[in-house]
């Protein structure tokens, strides 16, 4: 898809070095220390785009700056050589990541439709009926706690009748740390 030199700034060592990035037909973009080594060899490291949250828009103070924020809090500074390879990569890059949103969201759109409509055949009730009782929403989030103000990755689902609930981990895995009514 796409393919050049771009500086990284290292997540450890806060120092930039130039990598050269490529972009696959997959969503996934690697980085090497040199071009040409791609091919057979190990990346110095990958990001799935998918993973994605969100790019910060660009900033006219730092216009060749691209900011990518990960899913689990890790934020990737890449600074391209010019403006116009920065604006190339940033609507690249933005594209797949509303692509790749766009694609989540109708997956569990289809998979909520499914859920619903197998529940009221088990119930004998409308699809909307069983929408309303059985709506759940689950996912990782990032919260931060009371005492400890750190942001934590935790498991949360949030039932129907408003009862959200988190876990330290996925939530199969372990005990609920708390759970509370959410006033609607």
């Amino acid at each position: 898809c796409k393919a050049g030199y771009i500086f990284k700034k290292g997540e450890l060592n806060a120092q930039w070095q130039q990598r050269w990035f490529v972009l696959d037909q997959t969503g996934v973009l690697s980085w090497y220390e040199k071009a040409g080594l791609e091919e057979g060899q190990k990346p110095r490291g990958t990001l799935a785009i998918w993973e994605v949250s969100s790019i910060k828009p660009v900033d006219p103070a730092a216009p060749c700056l691209i900011v990518l924020l990960h899913i689990h809090g890790r934020v990737f500074e890449l600074s391209a050589s010019s403006e116009l390879d920065a604006s190339d990569w940033h609507q690249i890059l933005q594209a797949w990541v509303f692509s790749a949103r766009a694609a989540v969201e109708a997956y569990h759109s289809q998979e909520e439709e499914n859920c619903h409509d197998e529940e009221a055949k088990e119930c004998g009730v409308s699809a909307v009926s069983a929408a309303n009782v059985a709506c759940r929403k689950t996912g990782f989030l990032q919260k931060r706690g009371g005492f400890n103000t750190d942001w934590r990755r935790r498991w949360f689902e949030l039932d129907h009748p408003g009862v959200l609930t988190w876990y330290e981990k996925f939530y199969p895995e372990s005990s609920p740390q708390k759970q509370q009514k959410v006033k609607g």
